[in-house]
């Protein structure tokens, strides 16, 4: 990975400050079956992924009397490319080697400009800010399989955005904000170019689509916060309608490379979904030098074209956590209990199960031993629960719906020493 930075400031109005990041990462990635136990062995099969990532951004900073504003440009390029090889040790193709051009040698370019304005109206400020973006996808070494679905996969797509905010603060602590976008993105390298490759969740093979259209999301968000002398209470919502939303759909004319996996999933887009949901979180101190902090999360997921739950939305998920501040600092002792729903509202398209609730307890105690050292022990489950996340399930042909089980009771101590103190 590299990263370069200039940062220029000035004095007073006009330009005050100008950033420009210049990054890039390098990444060869080899996954094969060698080490996993396979009884019979039907094939030895490897994946390499060579990726390499590209990106410049120039923004510039505005001092217009009390207004503000951003300004800038930017730049990112994704490449991919790699094999996957098949060497056949049973079977009718037994001493045969097949080799699939997985990621077929394809790039992402995305270029945009983009510009933020802040200014104040009254006791109101107001915040606009838009992008406009140029978004180039290309093939280099297409399989001719691939070809046969989509004769012509390079595209260029004109994605722009803009969104509009409002904040207003109010006598006893309260401060409200209102916001409003709509915004599009271009499909991704996976969903454009991906070649008969399990990248889901589940172990279905998914063939990328370049003909898909950018996926439009039209949000409204709206915040409410108060603060007062102990404490703060926050409470967030969202709705948005996404248009041509990209999710995956089975295709039962296709048949997968490896038998093992159940089938093959294309990316389309779906016309249109429905997404909701918000965020109350409250922090409070007590007497004693004691502290509460409380956060509840939920999202609702509605695919309308298919009028089934939209896949792999989490459950509603609660956080409650109990903590101290003792002998200045140095004892900081905090108890944190997770409150997970049962979710029900699944995906059939995805072969998606119902996931039991659960409820878990972490306790740790940092002390600080010295002025550079810190130690801290917990211990996270402690009562050992058997549970799952909803997220989480097995990437195998034969049972695609298993779950996997998250950790047991997890102890642990850790120390950190800090060479600045």
């Amino acid at each position: 990975m590299t990263n370069l930075r200039h940062e220029w400031t000035g004095k007073g109005q006009g330009l005050h400050r100008w950033n420009t990041i210049v990054s890039g990462s390098f990444v060869d990635h080899l996954m094969d079956n060698l080490l996993k136990p396979l009884d019979p062995r039907m094939m030895n099969m490897s994946t390499a992924a060579k990726t390499q990532t590209y990106g410049a951004r120039s923004e510039a900073t505005f001092l217009l009397g009390s207004r503000l504003l951003y300004a800038g440009i930017d730049f990112r390029q994704e490449e991919a490319s790699g094999d996957r090889v098949r060497e056949f040790l049973m079977g009718p193709m037994m001493g045969k080697t097949v080799i699939d051009p997985v990621w077929q040698d394809s790039r992402i370019t995305n270029t945009g400009l983009f510009a933020e304005y802040h200014f104040d109206l009254g006791r109101y400020q107001f915040i606009g800010a838009g992008r406009l973006g140029f978004n180039q996808a290309r093939v280099n070494e297409a399989a001719a399989t691939f070809l046969e679905e989509y004769p012509d996969p390079n595209s260029s797509q004109i994605n722009p955005a803009i969104s509009v905010g409002a904040i207003r603060p109010w006598v006893g602590g309260w401060t409200t904000s209102l916001w409003v976008a709509r915004s599009q993105r271009s499909p991704g390298l996976i969903e454009r170019f991906i070649h008969y490759v399990p990248v889901g969740l589940d172990p279905y093979e998914m063939l990328g689509n370049p003909d898909l259209k950018p996926e439009i999301n039209n949000q409204v968000d709206l915040n409410i916060q108060k603060e007062y002398r102990s404490g703060r209470i926050q409470f967030s919502v969202f709705g948005s309608l996404l248009n041509d939303f990209i999710s995956g759909q089975k295709r039962p004319d296709l048949s997968p490379k490896i038998p093992s996996a159940p089938g093959v999933r294309q990316f389309v887009n779906l016309s249109e979904v429905i997404m909701a949901g918000g965020e109350i979180s409250w922090m409070q101190q007590w007497p004693g030098l004691l502290g509460s902090e409380i956060q509840v999360a939920y999202v609702y997921g509605e695919d309308r074209e298919r009028d089934q739950p939209l896949a792999e939305i989490p459950p509603l998920d609660t956080r409650i956590s109990v903590f101290g501040q003792y002998w200045k600092n140095r004892i900081t002792p905090r108890i944190t209990w997770r409150q997970v729903l049962r979710q029900d509202r699944v995906s059939s398209e995805f072969g998606e199960k119902t996931t039991d609730g659960f409820g878990l307890l972490d306790v740790q105690v940092g002390v600080q031993i010295m002025k550079p050292l810190r130690v801290s022990i917990g211990a996270q489950n402690l009562f050992n629960e058997v549970y799952t996340e909803h997220l989480s399930r097995a990437v195998t042909g034969s049972n695609p719906s298993t779950r996997l089980l998250a950790p047991g009771r997890n102890v642990f101590i850790t120390a950190t020493f800090d060479l600045g103190r």
